[in-house]
């Protein structure tokens, strides 16, 4: 089984290290033939490895002690794909990924890709984007959401700052190919199938659910979720999971990053503690009809996506993560050019417009960070 990962900065670092961890150490999993875990580096990093003789291996900083994990592969240009593990910021997951699909679509039968990213619609994005003429080559997509806190202190070595969770689910884009029957079977079925240690890149072709299962598995591995507290659940509860988690970071990225603070900061400030209730009430207003629209109106859904429920989940997020900085704020600062804003407050923009929901508060803040990368990376250049 060939996992790659691709997108390895603090998230995708953290993962790979203690994936590669779990496969090592977990009992019920023979060890003679491990599973190939290949890093994608940037052309400069492939270099730069070759100029080195230590093994490839990521280093992880917890409450000042260093610990590593080595065991890495740098992934070839011809390397098979079954699991595709993408970690990379949601505005440049498109144009990264477009030169893997051949590799993941080169099996018998479909590849896995868990995204762990922030925003909505990256699922949606990838299939028009790559699948929509032939979707019996569509993978199967597993979606991520993380709250660990972690930053880069150089590359492959990161800093986890404060211990979070990981919950996943499956995508909503393949209910055509997953009945809720089938969902149910992945994941409360966890016996580990031998194709996750199998030498063998490819699985037999009467198992379309092989890929699937197996990443199911490699996530429920013990070592996986007490170290990373990773949860498993259904894919309409991962999905109300997600909406409320995108209200969180419509608040807190753009605010943060415009204000140039960490989380907790934006309610000591009275200028833009005041614009917290507004964002949420234009997100609440969009995200409610937006349910609506698609024929969910059960009593509960809707509770949890109401102005005073999201409210309130805003604030307690707020004060979770009232040490940390945003991603955002590092996106702005490393003068990229670009941030992940058109996957927050621009979804919502967007959802907005299409059903007649006016969002000004969102949209502003789309302009006014789009302004900020461009100046400031237009002063780095």
């Amino acid at each position: 089984m060939n996992i790659h990962i691709l997108g390895v900065g603090s998230v995708g670092s953290l993962f790979a290290f203690h994936l590669k961890r779990a496969l090592n150490s977990s009992p019920s999993l023979p060890a003679a033939a491990p599973a190939h875990i290949c890093l994608h580096l940037s052309e400069k990093q492939r270099k730069a490895r070759c100029d080195r003789s230590e093994p490839l291996s990521i280093k992880v900083e917890r409450d000042g002690a260093v610990d590593h994990q080595d065991g890495f592969e740098i992934a070839r240009s011809d390397s098979p794909i079954d699991i595709l593990v993408i970690a990379l910021k949601a505005d440049i997951t498109l144009s990264a990924m477009e030169p893997l699909v051949p590799r993941l679509c080169a099996r018998p039968t479909p590849g896995t890709l868990v995204l762990l990213q922030n925003g909505v619609g990256q699922d949606e994005a990838i299939v028009k984007r790559f699948f929509a003429s032939d979707p019996a080559a569509k993978p199967y997509i597993i979606l991520g959401s993380n709250t660990h806190g972690t930053w880069r202190k150089e590359h492959l070595k990161v800093v986890h700052a404060a211990k979070g969770t990981m919950h996943f689910g499956l995508s909503r884009v393949q209910d055509d190919r997953i009945s809720s029957q089938v969902e149910q079977h992945l994941l409360t079925t966890m016996e580990y199938p031998p194709c996750l240690h199998s030498a063998a890149s490819t699985t037999s072709a009467d198992d379309p659910y092989k890929t699937v299962q197996s990443a199911i598995c490699m996530l429920s591995l013990p070592y996986m979720c007490s170290s990373l507290a990773i949860y498993l659940e259904g894919s309409r509860d991962f999905a109300m999971r997600s909406l409320r988690k995108l209200v969180a970071n419509c608040v807190l990225n753009p605010l943060t990053a415009l204000e140039e603070c960490k989380n907790g900061e934006l309610l000591e400030r009275g200028h833009i503690r005041d614009k917290v209730p507004v964002i949420v009430r234009e997100c609440a207003n969009v995200l409610q009809a937006r349910m609506q629209q698609q024929g969910q109106q059960g009593q509960e859904p809707l509770q949890q996506l109401s102005y005073s429920a999201l409210l309130q989940h805003v604030r307690d997020v707020i004060e979770l993560t009232a040490l940390n900085w945003s991603s955002m704020v590092q996106d702005i600062h490393s003068a990229r050019g670009s941030t992940e804003i058109d996957f927050l407050n621009g979804t919502i923009a967007r959802w907005g417009e299409q059903m007649g929901i006016a969002t000004p508060c969102n949209r502003d803040l789309v302009q006014s960070i789009k302004a900020k990368a461009d100046r400031l990376a237009n002063r780095s250049s």
